[in-house]
């Protein structure tokens, strides 16, 4: 053979043997695949990989077989020993690397949660949604799962512990597991095959701790026997809420085992006591404990009336409590998690001096309402202990409840985690997530934010909408579905559906507040509402002809029951209105009260009563759920002048570091302004004079600053104004209620256009729009 023939047969045999090496991994339906596991795998990794043998038996009608023999396509597991510095993931708190490496494919690690994360990631990419048993989510079928050669994917959180608190559950996720899922003769019991659900569904959303169910409906989490373990199977730490110190329920536990009155300052030996017995009995498991001390529930504290009694106890409180850790959990009390909350009244007594250990986390919180209250000053952001949100998505509480639909707006929910997340608040974040149930959207995207940097910081919402519900019904659906739900979103934010009755709860002193009554809307803007109601439902109607049999349920349960839910409330509650008024029949909303009831037992009832007991659409009976009566009259208001212009922020001009947030507020497009940033735009010429009122997104400022803004108008003085509000004063319930800060100007007639500008002299400004009336 010549020259050229050997080389030709050298470059040939190179390729044949590159192109083996480089062959991407194929695992085929029905073969059993093998994988390598540490001997020491902790019980969490053992867990996931249980999870991920179920996914793939579903998917791939595959099995799972431990095996040490060389070879290719194994799975290769492992979490990193102490002593393994150097990888690129060992310096990283719950990191994961997946790899395809030499013809197998490497899951490797940083830790136990960690390396179960890496697992769960293989189910989701094999195409199984988390949502799978909680949403019936049911994965496709498939004859091969391909992973390319050069695969590599490496991730780690961006917040170091993630997790959701079950509350308000007395109409939903309480009865539904104790009467159906998990029968038990104990009424309120919430058991540990309950709790597996939930925290298999944490794993595969990456959520490291929860604050279980607390209202006096359910037995405490600690009284039945096995909840506890299963925690530790699923590597879940648990924690409590801002009035359950060291891991006690008290609102239940307290009147059964306590002794006296639950009072630091008459009473300390008996509490002192009640907190030990818990401390000492979890001291092996995963916790994160609260420290401090609020009333029996959510209420103030008893025995100290001032603000500087109630500094004085909690800092006895900091030190017994602390003392108790240092004696059962561990002699360093500094290195077991802490975290403290200063919720409602307590961020007062903290804002007056209270001293909080350095290690201890400092938790902040929104407003109930999607708002963040306050954020870390300097001095706070470089806590050792860092610092925390509590965050919710449903509530029960003053100015009203919102425990029925899911309807916060993403938008709104990214913009304030990030502003949270760049005030170093990146510790911990819980989510008030309610029953879990409808609120599984919401709650995917909240711990998303919490886990990667990348969706935290894309101002564009709708990127992540987009992809969860490709995941869940493929794309051509989910391009349908993302300005449906937008609109949904929009709508909602403007008036949830559980406020379009104008009413309000425990404001005990004005019972006014519970009898339903027009809200401040012309029937011209009430009809414009309903026709966008009426397009939202038709679509949604259309859509769900075209999907299968086999997806109903699932299809029902994360569209059709929210949005047609939706759609119905607000022609129960605007049909009553315009009915008031005479110009429309009662059967607009008589008909819509029974197609909310229809809707929610069809909910309970699908899939064999799976989900008996899940769905109330009229939690703590509230008068806005209840029938209307039809037997009220009432005056419109006077129609608005026709004579109106709105100027939103794509109208303007603006600073190159304000950027619009995209689907955020009236305007679906509310502008974030920096301290210094400035808007301008055109006003209308006009005969009569003007009345020109500011929107802005009701935040917050960042502590006890103000929210201000210079506005300078041509051939007028500036004017500067301030819209911050302060605790549950009228305007901020006003405000959470539409979700706009409204500030207006009076200007006189002129025959020429005039320039107005509005310059933000403070951080935290969202301006939404402006609008513009003649007079």
């Amino acid at each position: 053979m010549n020259k050229i023939g050997w080389s030709i047969l050298v470059i040939s045999l190179i390729l044949s043997i590159t192109q083996a090496k480089a062959q991407d991994i194929v695992y085929e339906r029905g073969e059993t695949i093998y994988y390598e596991l540490d001997q020491d795998a902790a019980p969490v990794v053992r867990t996931a990989l249980s999870m991920f043998e179920g996914d793939l038996d579903s998917v791939l009608d595959a099995s799972l077989k431990k095996s040490d023999k060389q070879g290719d396509r194994k799975l290769i597991i492992h979490t990193l020993k102490s002593n393994e510095t150097k990888d690129s993931i060992a310096s990283r708190h719950e990191a994961f690397r997946i790899e395809a490496k030499e013809g197998n494919l490497r899951i490797t690690g940083s830790d136990a949660n960690g390396t179960a994360y890496g697992i769960m990631e293989l189910s989701r990419m094999l195409g199984v949604s988390p949502w799978v048993w909680w949403a019936d989510s049911t994965p496709k079928r498939r004859e091969q799962w391909v992973i390319k050669t050069d695969f590599l994917t490496e991730q780690a959180p961006a917040v170091l512990y993630r997790g959701i608190f079950i509350n308000d559950e007395d109409w939903g996720f309480n009865p539904w597991s104790w009467k159906n899922y998990e029968p038990s003769d104990r009424e309120g019991e919430v058991g540990p095959k309950t709790y597996r659900a939930v925290f298999e569904l944490m794993l595969r959303l990456r959520a490291n701790i929860l604050w279980p169910a607390m209202h006096e409906v359910t037995i405490p989490f600690y009284f039945v026997e096995g909840n506890r373990e299963m925690a530790d199977l699923y590597g879940i730490t648990i924690g409590t809420s801002h009035c359950e110190p060291l891991q006690r329920s008290t609102p239940v536990e307290w009147p059964l085992a306590g002794k006296g009155d639950y009072d630091y300052v008459n009473n300390s030996k008996n509490v002192c006591q009640f907190w030990e017995e818990r401390v000492k009995e979890v001291a092996g498991s995963n916790n994160y404990f609260t420290i401090g001390m609020r009333g029996v529930h959510d209420g103030k504290m008893q025995g100290a009336k001032t603000i500087e009694e109630q500094r004085a106890v909690l800092e006895r409180v900091f030190k017994d409590q602390r003392a108790l850790i240092g004696k059962y959990a561990h002699s360093d009390a500094a290195s077991v998690p802490q975290v403290f909350i200063p919720y409602k009244e307590v961020l007062d007594i903290y804002r007056s001096g209270l001293e909080v250990p350095e290690d201890v986390t400092l938790m902040w919180c929104d407003d109930n309402y999607g708002y963040m209250r306050s954020q870390p000053n300097e001095l706070e952001q470089a806590r050792k202990g860092g610092n925390g949100l509590y965050y919710h998505i449903s509530y029960w509480g003053r100015p009203h409840d919102y425990l029925w639909l899911a309807s916060t707006s993403p938008a709104l929910i990214r913009t304030e985690l990030e502003r949270a997340y760049n005030h170093q608040v990146q510790q911990i974040w819980i989510f008030n997530v309610g029953d879990i149930k409808p609120a599984e959207y919401l709650l995917e995207y909240c711990l998303d934010l919490a886990w990667d940097k990348e969706i935290l910081h894309n101002r564009d919402s709708n990127v992540h909408l987009k992809s969860w519900l490709t995941r869940e019904f493929g794309e051509t659906t989910a391009c349908k579905l993302v300005p449906l739900w937008n609109e949904y979103y929009a709508l909602s934010y403007q008036r949830r559906p559980e406020f379009l009755g104008n009413t309000r709860t425990e404001e005990r002193s004005e019972p006014i507040y519970n009898i339903v009554k027009d809200l401040p809307w012309s029937d011209r803007e009430v009809t414009e509402r309903l026709k966008s109601c009426e397009k939202l439902e038709k679509e949604i109607q259309q859509l769900s002809l075209q999907v299968d049999e086999p997806g109903r349920a699932h299809w029902f349960q994360l569209v059709e029951y929210p949005m047609l839910s939706f759609c119905a409330m607000n022609r129960k509650m605007l049909g009553a209105q315009l009915a008031r008024h005479g110009k429309a029949a009662w059967r607009v909303s008589t008909v819509a009260f029974d197609e909310i009831l229809n809707l929610t037992e069809r909910y309970n009832s699908m899939l064999n009563g799976k989900w008996r007991y899940m769905m109330d659409c009229r939690p703590r009976e509230l008068s806005v759920f209840m029938p209307v009566d039809t037997t009220q009259i009432s005056l419109p208001l006077p129609e608005p002048s026709e004579k109106k212009w709105k100027i939103s922020p794509s109208d303007g001009e603006f600073s190159n570091s304000a950027y619009m947030v995209k689907e955020l507020g009236y305007s679906r497009e509310a502008l974030a302004l920096q301290e210094g940033d400035a808007f301008s735009a055109t006003l209308p010429r006009s005969s009569e004079a003007l009345t020109v009122t500011l929107a802005f997104v009701p935040t917050h400022p960042a502590g006890n600053e103000r929210l201000e803004v210079k506005v300078d108008i041509e051939g007028e003085k500036p004017c500067y104004i301030s819209y911050e509000t302060y605790g549950r004063s009228e305007e901020w319930k006003n405000n959470v209620l539409r979700n706009q800060a409204l500030r207006s100007i009076t200007l006189p007639p002129s025959s020429k256009e005039r320039k107005i500008s509005i310059q933000a002299l403070t951080a935290a400004v969202i301006l939404d729009e402006l609008i513009i009336r003649a007079m």
